[in-house]
């Protein structure tokens, strides 16, 4: 609902939503800010430059008028606050992703029990500058995996993120978006920060992340993104993120004890 989000008298307006499996809200922009927090399933943010992975006890947050479209993969549940820039100054100016610690939940929860168009208590206010305070001094390290801006990038990220399990490599990709190896190779250092290899790795994670939080096994998960044998999509994912893929699923999504 952007519209009532937007038009809301109060500062912060929240509302909890759920959502079935396969649901897809399209391209579109809020004027206002979004701290977007999944309770449970998984959501799929895709921006114009970079697509951001949000699995069960992450949060993303959105600068205002950021254009995106939102997939749920699986049944999802989540809390949304939309933030009026000109109240909140501080807010981050780019997108984000980052544990929804304990205090960041409690916020969220309270910002729900506000009325939408009565007075706010003192109190109250002094609640909501805090969530984005809390906000603004998350950590600025994740930001989703980056797409890139050239055409002949981007035909080759975005054929990528329709299917994940396509093993093509990088002398096949640049042969298909007719653009010498080299010059490939370093659009994707360039633009994306990461090489070929890793950045395809990334991909792969991202959507490995949103089928276990759906309870997909490993091993399909591993033959579903086209590894030979689940040992080997189990040692690329430890390699990349310090942890085989159920130890990484119970530590990113059981609930912080501290505000990050």
């Amino acid at each position: 609902m952007p519209e009532r989000a937007d038009l809301a008298p109060n500062p912060v307006y929240a509302a909890a939503r759920a959502h079935a499996q396969g649901s897809r809200i399209g391209r579109h922009a809020h004027r206002r800010a979004q701290l977007i927090v999944l309770a449970q399933g998984a959501l799929r943010l895709e921006c114009d430059d970079r697509v951001l992975t949000v699995p069960p006890g992450q949060a993303a947050f959105l600068p205002g008028a950021l254009p995106h479209a939102a997939t749920y993969g699986e049944r999802s549940v989540v809390s949304i606050a939309y933030f009026e820039p000109a109240d909140f100054p501080g807010l981050p100016q780019e997108s984000l992703l980052f544990p929804a610690s304990d205090l960041i939940r409690a916020l969220i929860a309270r910002a729900l029990e506000l009325s939408a168009a009565s007075a706010w208590s003192e109190a109250d206010r002094r609640a909501m500058q805090v969530l984005a305070d809390e906000i603004a001094r998350a950590p600025r390290g994740a930001r989703g995996l980056g797409l890139g801006q050239d055409a002949r990038l981007r035909r080759v990220t975005e054929a990528l993120l329709a299917d994940p399990a396509d093993r093509r490599t990088l002398p096949q990709w640049a042969a298909q978006a007719a653009v010498p190896e080299r010059t490939l190779a370093r659009l994707f250092a360039r633009e994306t920060g990461l090489s070929f290899a890793r950045w395809r790795a990334r991909l792969q994670i991202a959507r490995a992340v949103e089928w276990l939080a759906a309870g997909r096994p490993v091993t399909q998960i591993a033959y579903d993104l086209g590894y030979a044998s689940p040992s080997g999509f189990t040692a690329m994912f430890t390699r990349e993120t310090g942890a085989p893929p159920q130890g990484w699923l119970a530590r990113e999504t059981r609930a912080p004890g501290h505000a990050g």
